[in-house]
């Protein structure tokens, strides 16, 4: 198992937890240290409960300044709730032999966790509209300190998350993910190590959330031409309420007859067997430097080769993050 993550920022209860056997934690500046995000907040956890093994990376974005105090409380802690959610429910597990009951459990965590996120962002969305109200009908440039306020509270209710999450049992891989974090499964195939994603990238490089949008009565190719869609690149995400709550506000995506900005996960699950080798769980920012670093598109069966072959000259899991 392979956690690759930029270096942390946040610590939580669960980094305790992450020094297992099985897990190794790489921060993609090993790989090239000039990439433009070395200021992200991102987090993993890893632990094992009740035969389960438990792993998550969660990246946030639209956050303005590393340093903002809420943005870092409210990181801090949806990374601390997501594992215990989970252990929770995997504790309760009743027929651990069924699908329906892992999917249910990653839906019903990932509800909870942008409820959590909506409590966080009630006052300030309620200090935002008040501060609209006084500012309506006038012009706000009378205002500099008003019109300042507002602009802060704006930017903090575009703070996002994008995630993913595994579960393994004993016979099967369980993901659901959210926004553009990844799940990579890397297995054996007539003697060559191949990858195998397992995560759903949700973007508009997926034609799957382009046509759901078109489904709503919007125009893609204006969001295609930009590669934006309202104020970021995703088209799912958990927080981000100012785009999810005034998405109509945005003239690409007045036209949507429904939320064009879905907080649930896309899931998938796999059978494990003897061929598979090491499951990878990346940031986005990981494979942008990988990018970089190759020069090529498509870097999976890189990076899924390049573990491959410190795993078997070192045969220890914990110098794959040296990735140099």
């Amino acid at each position: 198992m392979l956690l690759a993550t930029e270096d942390d920022e946040v610590r939580t209860w669960a980094d305790e937890l992450i020094d297992d056997e099985f897990t190794a934690v790489s921060s993609h500046q090993t790989i090239r240290m000039d990439t433009n995000d070395s200021k992200s907040l991102q987090k993993h956890f890893s632990l094992y409960q009740n035969n389960h093994y438990i792993y998550g990376v969660l990246t946030g974005f639209n956050y303005g300044d590393s340093n903002d105090e809420h943005c870092r409380k409210i990181f801090s802690e949806v990374c601390s709730y997501f594992p215990l959610e989970l252990i929770e429910r995997i504790n309760s597990v009743k027929n651990p032999d069924h699908d329906e009951c892992y999917e249910n459990i990653l839906l019903e965590t990932f509800s909870v966790i942008e409820q959590s996120i909506r409590k966080h962002m009630d006052d300030i969305l309620s200090e935002k509209t008040a501060l609209e109200l006084t500012l309506s009908g006038i012009d706000s440039s009378h205002y500099p300190k008003i019109q300042q306020k507002l602009n802060e509270y704006t930017k903090k209710l575009s703070f996002g998350f994008s995630c993913v999450i595994t579960i393994i049992n004993t016979v099967k891989i369980y993901v659901a993910n959210i926004g553009d974090t990844r799940a990579i499964l890397c297995f054996e195939h007539d003697n060559m190590i191949r990858s195998q994603e397992l995560s759903t990238r949700h973007d508009l490089s997926n034609p799957s959330e382009l046509r759901r949008l078109e489904s709503i009565s919007i125009e893609t190719e204006v969001l295609n031409l930009n590669q934006r869609i309202g104020n970021m690149s995703l088209t799912r995400c958990l927080g981000n309420l100012r785009l999810k709550n005034s998405y109509k506000k945005y003239s690409d995506l007045s036209s949507a007859t429904s939320d064009p900005i879905l907080s649930e996960p896309s899931l998938n699950s796999t059978r494990i067997n003897n061929s598979c080798k090491f499951l990878i769980l990346a940031s986005a920012s990981l494979f942008r430097a990988l990018q970089q670093c190759f020069n090529c598109e498509n870097v999976l069966d890189d990076l899924s080769s390049l573990i491959n072959d410190k795993l078997t000259m070192q045969n220890d899991l914990k110098n794959v993050p040296d990735l140099n």
